[in-house]
C-alpha cells in the first residue's frame, strides 16, 4: 500500500510520497485506472503531468476522498 504524506515536509528516503502514479491512486481507492482516468477528464480528481506522465498530489487525493465522504454524509 501507498503511504501518503501527511506533512510533505516529512519526507525522507522516498517513503512518502506528494504525486502519486494512476495505478497507485486506483489501488488506494481500490478503482480500475480506466475509473482514475474518467474521473480526471471529468474534473472530480486534479492530476498533473509530470514528463508526459499524469499524476495525483496526495492532497489532491485526499480532498477528493473527503467530498466523497461528504457525499456519503449527505445521503
Amino acid at each position: 500500500m501507498v503511504k501518503l504524506a501527511q506533512n510533505p515536509t516529512n519526507i525522507s528516503q522516498g517513503v512518502w510520497k506528494r504525486y502519486l502514479r494512476i495505478d497507485e491512486v486506483a489501488q488506494y481507492l481500490g478503482i480500475s485506472r480506466r475509473t482514475v482516468y474518467r474521473l480526471i477528464e471529468e474534473g472530480a480528481l486534479a492530476a498533473v503531468k509530470i514528463r508526459g506522465c499524469s499524476r495525483v498530489h496526495w492532497e489532491d487525493l485526499h480532498r477528493f476522498e473527503e467530498e466523497l465522504n461528504g457525499a456519503k454524509k449527505s445521503l
